[in-house]
C-alpha cells in the first residue's frame, strides 16, 4: 500500500463516522446484549479468580477444598431446580404481553420450590452419592445455608434470564458485579467459620445481589412488576413443556464439565487433575464469547423470528470477530497465564489449552445452531447432537487419558466439536445462502 492509498484510507475513516458506527452498533439489541453478556461472563470469571485466590490465602487448604465441592454441588442442584425455565423465559417472555409478570412470578415460584426439594433429596442421600459432604448435613447452620442458597441460586438464574429476555443484559452485569464485590468483601469477616465461612461469604453476595435484582432492577425491566408466589396455568401448559426438553439438553451439555474432572482424577491422578482444571478454566474464557453471542441470538430470535436467519449470521460473525483476538492472545500468552499457578501447570497444561482454543471455533458454530433450533422450538435437533457430543467426548476421553494424559481430553473435545460442526455448519450454510427458514 503506497502513501497515497494510506492517505485516502485515513481520510475516509473520519472520527465522526467511527463514532456513528459504534453508536449504531450499540443501538442494535442483538449486538448490545451480546457484548454485555460477554462482559458479564468475564466479570464473573475474574471475580471468581480473585475470590479463590483470597480464600486460599486466608483459609486452610482443606476448608477451601470442601467449600469448592459444596459450592459446585449447590450450583448443579440450582441448575436442576430451574427445570430449564431459564430458557423458557427467554423464548416466551417477549411475547407474553400482559401475562409477562405472572409468567416471571410463576417461574420464580416453581424454580424456588423445585430447588428446595432437590437440595433436601440431595442432603438426605449424601451417604450414597457423596459421603465426603456429610459434614454439611451434620451441621444445622451449614444444612440450612445449603438449602436456602440453592433456592437463591435458582431464583437468581431465572431473574438473570429475565433481563436477557427483555434485552437488558446490562442489568445482569450490574447484578453480578454486586455479587462478586460483596462475596469477596465477606471472605475475611467469616474466616472463623472455616469452610462454612467461604460458603456463607458467597451466599451473602448472592442474597444481596438477588434482592437488588429482584426489587429494584426487575421492575425496570417489567413495568408494574411485584414479587408474588403464584403458579399460573400458562407456565405449566406452555413454558414447562419447552423448558423440560431444554432442561434435558442443558444437563447433557453440562455433564462433561462435571464428569471430566472426576474422570481425570480417577484415570491419571490428582496432579494431572489439578493441571487439567486450571487449563480448562483458562480455556473456558472463550466460551463466554460464544455464550454471549448465542444467548443474545436466542433472545432476539424470540422477539422477532422473521429475522432469525439474518441475526444468526450476525451472531456468528460477532462471535468470530471476538474470538479471533482472544484466541490469538491465548495462543501467544496462555502458557504465561498458566505460569501464575506454577511452572508445572504451564508445562503440563499448555498443549491442552491450545486444543481448547482450537475447539472454540467449531463450538461457536454448534452453539449458534442450537439456539436457532431453540427459537424454532425444534428441541429434538438440540438434544440429539448434544447427547452425541457428551457421550463421544466422555468415551473418547476415557480411552485417551491413559495414553495421552490430559491432552487426550483436549483431543476428544476438539474431535467431537468438529464432528458435530460438520452437520451444523451445513445446516447454517443452507440458511445463509437463501434456504428456507425452516430448513434444518
Amino acid at each position: 500500500m503506497n502513501v497515497r492509498s494510506i492517505a485516502k484510507f485515513l481520510a475516509a475513516v473520519k472520527p465522526a463516522t467511527l463514532i456513528e458506527r459504534l453508536r449504531s452498533f450499540f443501538h442494535t439489541p442483538l449486538y448490545r446484549n451480546a457484548i454485555y453478556l460477554v462482559i458479564d461472563e468475564a466479570s464473573i470469571a475474574i471475580g471468581g479468580f480473585v475470590f479463590w485466590i483470597l480464600a486460599a490465602r486466608f483459609y486452610e487448604d482443606a476448608d477451601v477444598g470442601f467449600a469448592t465441592a459444596t459450592l459446585s454441588a449447590m450450583m448443579l442442584l440450582a441448575l436442576v431446580g430451574g427445570l430449564g425455565m431459564d430458557s423458557g423465559l427467554i423464548r416466551f417472555l417477549p411475547s407474553a404481553g400482559e401475562k409477562s409478570n405472572d409468567m416471571v412470578n410463576s417461574c420464580l415460584t416453581i424454580g424456588s420450590l423445585a430447588s428446595v426439594a432437590v437440595a433436601v433429596v440431595f442432603l438426605a442421600g449424601l451417604d450414597f452419592w457423596s459421603p465426603a459432604l456429610l459434614p454439611v448435613r451434620e451441621d444445622p447452620a451449614y444444612l440450612a445455608a445449603f438449602v436456602v442458597f440453592t433456592a437463591g441460586s435458582t431464583t437468581s438464574m431465572l431473574v438473570w434470564r429475565t433481563y436477557v429476555a427483555k434485552r437488558r443484559a446490562g442489568l445482569a452485569v450490574a447484578k453480578d458485579l454486586i455479587h462478586s464485590v460483596i462475596k469477596i468483601g465477606m471472605l475475611v469477616p467469616f474466616v472463623a467459620l472455616q469452610a462454612l465461612g467461604i460458603f456463607v461469604a458467597s451466599g451473602v453476595g448472592l442474597t444481596v445481589s438477588l434482592g437488588i435484582g429482584l426489587l429494584f432492577f426487575l421492575p425496570i425491566v417489567q413495568s408494574g412488576y411485584r414479587p408474588s408466589l403464584r403458579i399460573g396455568r400458562e407456565v405449566l401448559n406452555r413454558v414447562i413443556r419447552f423448558s423440560l426438553a431444554n432442561f434435558i439438553a442443558s444437563l447433557v451439555w453440562i455433564a462433561p464439565f462435571y464428569i471430566l474432572p472426576l474422570m481425570v482424577l480417577n484415570r491419571v491422578g490428582d496432579k494431572e487433575s489439578a493441571y487439567f482444571f486450571v487449563a480448562w478454566s483458562v480455556g473456558s474464557l472463550l466460551s463466554s464469547i460464544i455464550s454471549g453471542s448465542s444467548s443474545s441470538l436466542f433472545a432476539e430470535g424470540s422477539h422477532d423470528e422473521s429475522k432469525l436467519n439474518q441475526n444468526a449470521k450476525k451472531s456468528l460473525r460477532l462471535a468470530w470477530l471476538l474470538l479471533a483476538p482472544a484466541s490469538l492472545l491465548l495462543l501467544l500468552f496462555g502458557e504465561k497465564v498458566l505460569l501464575l499457578f506454577g511452572h508445572a501447570y504451564s508445562d503440563n497444561g499448555g498443549r491442552l489449552l491450545w486444543l481448547l482454543v482450537l475447539s472454540a471455533w467449531p463450538q461457536s458454530i454448534n452453539s449458534i445452531y442450537f439456539n436457532v433450533k431453540r427459537v424454532e422450538l425444534k428441541m429434538k435437533q438440540v438434544v440429539v447432537p448434544t447427547a452425541f457430543l457428551t457421550i463421544a467426548t466422555l468415551a473418547l476421553s476415557y480411552v485417551l487419558l491413559p495414553r495421552m494424559g490430559i491432552v487426550g481430553v483436549g483431543v476428544a473435545w476438539v474431535a467431537t466439536q468438529c464432528a458435530v460442526a460438520v452437520f451444523t455448519s451445513l445446516s447454517l450454510f443452507k440458511r445463509f445462502s437463501g434456504g428456507t427458514a425452516q430448513q434444518a
